[in-house]
């Protein structure tokens, strides 16, 4: 049986009218490389079972600086470029997917200022071992708020996440993890949910819309193998002995509140 497994990640390829422009501002785009280089990026380098390609997809207009600070990155790990105007991932990744050798096509899904855990490609290879076609979720894992002097680490649990795979046969119509929206991967079938030891990591950022301060917050020394190049283990001294109270107790419901709120307002149309 031959798999064939491929890392998918979105750059800065944007939706039609402003974003687009916002996209390619050396401002925006410094950002953006800075978060990929410290976060992502170590984190696919990292891997203990590496028997995958990463394609990444950049906007055909980047600007021409970046593409030498591209290709320097190549070494860190061979990722492969792909420029495209394409916003909608879906109509283009099943033709990148396919190669005509493999029986089964296997896709993920990672954003390019989010981590892996270490041990990620080798659990979800454990998980797709025995072949048949599904969707792999591994629900548990971490957001980061990088606050001074020590970042904040919340468990999180989500059940339809940003880090999804798809395992699908190669003889029939290929979609990849791309075909919906993560939120939507019921669409595709059975739903293999993995639990465990967190599996990812989020980052909370200024420029990260979608992403905000969600779980339980837990000590940095907590993830620390699994996560390795953030040495975070090394910054868990330094961690104020009764933040994770306060927080839990106090700030936590806050938090669920003010989310609560938000959603509220939203179903009833106001801004």
């Amino acid at each position: 049986m031959a798999l064939r497994h491929v890392l998918f990640t979105r750059f800065n390829v944007a939706s039609p009218g402003k974003e687009a422009e916002i996209r390619l501002r050396p401002g925006w785009l410094d950002v953006r490389f800075e978060l990929f280089e410290r976060y992502c990026l170590p984190s696919v380098a990292a891997q203990s079972r590496r028997d995958f390609e990463w394609i990444i997809f950049f906007d055909e207009k980047t600007p021409s600086p970046y593409l030498d600070r591209i290709e320097a990155l190549r070494a860190v790990f061979p990722f492969r470029p792909h420029y495209t105007a394409l916003f909608w991932l879906g109509d283009m990744t099943p033709d990148l997917a396919g190669d005509g050798r493999a029986d089964w096509i296997l896709t993920t899904r990672l954003d390019s200022d989010d981590l892996l855990a270490v041990d990620f490609m080798q659990r979800l290879r454990e998980e797709t071992e025995v072949p048949s076609p599904q969707v792999v979720n591994f629900d548990n894992g971490v957001i980061l708020a990088p606050t001074a002097p020590v970042p904040a680490l919340y468990a999180r649990r989500d059940t339809s996440n940003p880090f999804s795979s798809l395992l699908e046969r190669a003889d029939g119509p290929i979609r990849t993890i791309y075909g919906v929206t993560h939120r939507e991967i019921g669409q595709f079938g059975r739903i293999n949910a993995i639990q465990g030891a967190p599996a990812w990591m989020q980052v909370v950022h200024g420029g990260n819309v979608s992403n905000e301060i969600r779980g339980r917050r837990i000590s940095v020394r907590t993830v620390d193998r699994l996560f390795p190049h953030m040495a975070l283990g090394a910054q868990a001294a330094q961690e104020p002995p009764l933040a994770l109270a306060v927080d839990n107790i106090v700030q936590r419901p806050v938090r669920t509140a003010r989310r609560l709120g938000r959603r509220v307002l939203a179903r009833l149309g106001v801004r």
